[in-house]
């Protein structure tokens, strides 16, 4: 990072401190790993969400394709191995604008989504962005199903709350729908939204996932509010032991604005604290998280970027005092 970049990292630390009611009980910091992603990735500089289903077999996504790519995780070589795409949706489109994908032991599945979002450069609705997917695999393989992909959407359901509903048919720089993060906890989706961010609150959509893919049932659902500086939402999002860690990152199209930065969110009803900054390359988006190892006091992942070639994945260590 150059030195307005650093000064700029720094600043949003320091503001965004004064943000948080509660000092957060992680201290962070970069990993002197370095982590690369092997094999030919589809719009290799657009890579937007992986995930993991066991020590071994996962999928990463990309927001300018219409495929998903397994890969074999190698800790011991700092490696993600791609192999051939995989297209989950017919059709001659150029994208589904995949954004986020998570890993479902519980139900022997990924899900993955697009972004609900409408056209940023032309402002058209693209129904190929309105979807999100269940991919089955196979338990004794981990190989995708194809043909038990299913496909559901959440435009009724955003449609019908009256929070997110005024967010729908606009550009995410206009307070627009746009899903950017997704993660899976017993049994219930949170749809991490990057837009809309009304009066310094971003959201998180949570529905159940079988309800979602059910043929008759009406899925119901929570809208949690998460106070945020004005201008950010969520960039990804993930589960782990006492809650999730999400990105922050702008909302609109200005994506030097306000930095990226981690945060920590205990659930629902729950508080929110920044973490720390992600460093973050020059004309790259920090959008993806990966968890690598967990413990009461250790936390490994990965941060993907898109804007950076193969996701240019970064380690980051948390780590906090027994008991906190």
């Amino acid at each position: 990072m150059n030195s307005a970049s650093i000064y700029t990292a720094l600043a949003f630390v320091t503001f965004s401190s004064l943000q948080s009611l509660t000092a957060s009980p992680w201290q962070i910091e970069a990993s002197p790993q370095s982590w690369s992603i092997t094999g030919k990735i589809e719009e290799s500089e657009s890579v937007s969400g992986a995930a993991i289903l066991d020590t071994q077999h996962g999928l990463l996504v990309s927001d300018e394709v219409r495929v998903i790519q397994p890969f074999k995780l190698d800790p011991t070589i700092h490696t993600l191995s791609v192999s051939e795409a995989i297209s989950i949706l017919p059709g001659d489109g150029k994208e589904l604008d995949l954004e986020a994908i998570v890993a479902s032991s519980q139900n022997h599945c990924y899900y993955a989504t697009g972004s609900h979002a409408v056209s940023r450069k032309t402002g058209k609705i693209q129904p190929d962005r309105m979807h999100v997917f269940q991919l089955p695999i196979d338990p004794k393989t981990s190989v995708i199903q194809k043909q038990a992909i299913r496909v559901a959407s959440l435009v009724s359901i955003i449609r019908s709350d009256k929070l997110l509903s005024p967010s729908l048919g606009k550009p995410s720089d206009k307070d627009g729908m746009d899903i950017e993060g997704l993660t899976e906890k017993d049994g219930q989706l949170f749809f991490g939204l990057r837009s809309p961010n009304p009066n310094g609150h971003a959201f998180i959509l949570e529905v159940n996932a079988n309800d979602l893919f059910s043929d008759s049932i009406e899925p119901e659902h929570r809208t949690h509010q998460i106070p945020l500086e004005s201008g950010l939402g969520i960039r990804d999002l993930v589960k782990i032991k006492d809650g999730f860690l999400f990105i922050a990152g702008p909302t609109g199209g200005d994506e030097t604005k306000s930095g990226y930065s981690l945060q920590h969110w205990s659930g629902p009803n729950g508080s929110v604290t920044l973490i720390g900054t992600i460093p973050t390359p020059d004309e790259a988006k920090a959008e993806g998280l990966l968890i690598l190892h967990e413990s009461s006091t250790r936390l490994e992942l990965l941060v993907f970027f898109d804007g950076a070639e193969n996701g240019a994945p970064m380690c980051l260590k948390l780590s906090r005092s027994a008991g906190n």
